[in-house]
């Protein structure tokens, strides 16, 4: 799922893409700070 972000700095999408993280991330979830 991260690949499909590819590039961080895209503003647009950053937040959708962590948040999914950190419903359905585990422990990688748990440690990602949304902007």
């Amino acid at each position: 799922m991260l690949e499909l972000q590819r590039d961080w700095a895209n503003q647009e999408t950053y937040n959708e893409v962590l948040s999914i993280a950190k419903e359905h991330g585990g422990a990688y979830g748990l440690g990602v700070p949304l902007r």
